[in-house]
């Protein structure tokens, strides 16, 4: 089923269709009921791309996220909505999970729709396809904007949060509670977090003279298995810390698994402290304090961006929005 097959049927031009489904021009109540009768009865779907190129505009709005599994995008897509809904842009979710390959696919798919803009959370900070791809992208002139992650060497407008001194603010606290032996599982440190939460971890040993173990230094891939597998090495080790730093929430679900599994006391024999905030903390009142960000505020914040570069009007050429963190401590 097609417009000039619906035409047909209505016994109307294809004209007259198109305005109809697009709700445009002099068309008599008739006609259109008519013609909304014969869309209905055969379930007919207008080509949304194909009106957006006609009238040289586009409603939609693309996301790539590298993990939807994780409850920090979720809250981040549903600040996006609530600002980019009320001004009648719809969005359109895709998930890279963690997979370069699957993220170039994305991209590279992402250049047959006229989209409005595109919203990007890379997988990697260096990848050179991913990179060629949003070059072609930006002297194009489609709208970017990061979220959370950046590649290093495309500039962008994006919205991120203090990674490092999060990281620094929770090492502090293990160092203040007496900690001895802190070890940590890490976050890819060829994204900005991870290698930022990274440094922020080395900072605050460094300047209250602990030393820094690289045998309790751990790197995971922001996943639970990873924060599962790293856990159980780091605790069934010769040097087993009394502390960890997991510096993400899917990690720190693999710790809590393996704290569960092995009845480790996570009040008298190890202190769990990670990035990001997880429901289930206050569910199951777990004596786990954490990095919060303002994951919410971070999409909203995304979205008035991608507005504003839509409509033409940011006043600078780039704007990078760098939010605040909150160290919350539960005992």
């Amino acid at each position: 089923m097609n417009i000039k097959k619906i035409a047909q049927l209505s016994g109307v031009s294809v004209a007259t269709v198109s305005r109809v489904i697009n709700e445009k021009g002099n068309v008599s109540d008739a006609t259109k009921r008519k013609v909304n009768a014969i869309i209905e009865k055969y379930n007919y779907v207008p080509n949304i791309n194909a009106i957006n190129l006609s009238k040289n505009e586009s409603n939609y709005i693309a996301v790539l996220v590298p993990d939807i599994t994780n409850s920090f995008f979720g809250q981040i897509i549903d600040g996006i909505t609530k600002v980019i809904n009320q001004k009648g842009y719809h969005l359109i979710l895709l998930n890279s999970d963690e997979n370069i390959d699957i993220e170039v696919s994305h991209l590279r798919a992402l250049g047959q729709y006229n989209l409005a803009g595109i919203f990007y959370t890379p997988v990697h900070r260096v990848n050179s396809l991913s990179t060629g791809l949003v070059q072609k992208y930006n002297k194009a002139g489609m709208p970017f904007v990061y979220i959370d992650r950046d590649l290093e060497d495309i500039e962008n407008s994006g919205v991120y949060v203090d990674n490092f001194k999060g990281a620094y603010q929770a090492t502090q606290y293990l160092i203040n509670k007496n900690c001895k032996r802190i070890g940590a599982i890490t976050g890819l440190h060829n994204t900005k977090p991870g290698l930022e939460r990274y440094c922020g971890f080395i900072k605050a040993l460094e300047d209250y003279h602990v030393n820094a173990d690289e045998l309790l230094i751990k790197t995971g891939d922001f996943k639970f298995d990873s924060g599962y597998k790293l856990t159980k090495e780091l605790m069934e080790s010769s040097t087993a810390p009394d502390a960890i730093f997991v510096m993400n929430n899917l990690m720190a679900l693999g710790s809590i698994k393996y704290a569960v599994e092995n009845k480790v006391d996570l009040t008298n024999d190890l202190t769990l402290i990670c990035f990001d905030n997880l429901e289930m903390f206050q569910w199951f009142e777990l004596p786990i304090s954490y990095v919060d960000r303002p994951t919410t505020e971070m999409g909203q914040v995304a979205a008035e961006l991608m507005l504003k570069k839509i409509k033409g009007i940011e006043s600078e050429k780039f704007e990078n929005i760098v939010l605040k963190t909150q160290l919350i401590i539960n005992e």
